[in-house]
C-alpha cells in the first residue's frame, strides 16, 4: 500500500466515523445518536454532496498538512510535491467519495431505514455539509 493510499485510508477512517451520526449496534440496527430520521423514512434515495473545506488530517486543517507534503516531496525531489498535490485532490474522486458512500450505504441496508446513499439527481433528500467532531 502507497503511502498516498495508507493516508487516504486514515482519513475515510476517521470522516467515516466522525461524519455519520448513525452507527451500527451489534445486532446489526442502525441506532440514531441525535436528532430524528423520520422524514427520512419516506425516502428511497438522497444525495450526497461533499464539502472539504474544514477537512483535518492528523488534526491540522488539510491546508497546512498537503503544504507540508508537497514542501518535504519537493525538497527530495523538484515537482514531485506538484503532483503529489494533484494525486491527494484526484482521489476525493476516485476513492474517497465512493469508499464512504458504500461505507454509508452497508450501514443502512442492515437498519431499519433502509436509504440509497449516491449522486441521484432526482433524489428529494441531500446529505451535506458534515462535520467532524
Amino acid at each position: 500500500m502507497s503511502k498516498l493510499s495508507k493516508i487516504f485510508f486514515r482519513v475515510v477512517l476517521v470522516v467515516v466515523i466522525g461524519l455519520v451520526p448513525w452507527r451500527a449496534t451489534a445486532g446489526g440496527r442502525t441506532r440514531v445518536e441525535s436528532g430524528s430520521v423520520v422524514f427520512l423514512k419516506q425516502e428511497k434515495r438522497v444525495n450526497l454532496e461533499y464539502d472539504y473545506d474544514g477537512m483535518k488530517v492528523d488534526r491540522n486543517p488539510e491546508q497546512e498538512f498537503v503544504a507540508r507534503q508537497v514542501a518535504r516531496e519537493n525538497e527530495k525531489y523538484p515537482g514531485r510535491g506538484d503532483i503529489w498535490r494533484q494525486e491527494w485532490i484526484g482521489q476525493r474522486t476516485i476513492r474517497f467519495q465512493p469508499k464512504f458512500q458504500e461505507l454509508l450505504n452497508k450501514q443502512f441496508v442492515a437498519g431499519d431505514v433502509p436509504l440509497e446513499f449516491g449522486a441521484f439527481i432526482d433524489a428529494k433528500s441531500q446529505l451535506s455539509g458534515l462535520e467532524t467532531r
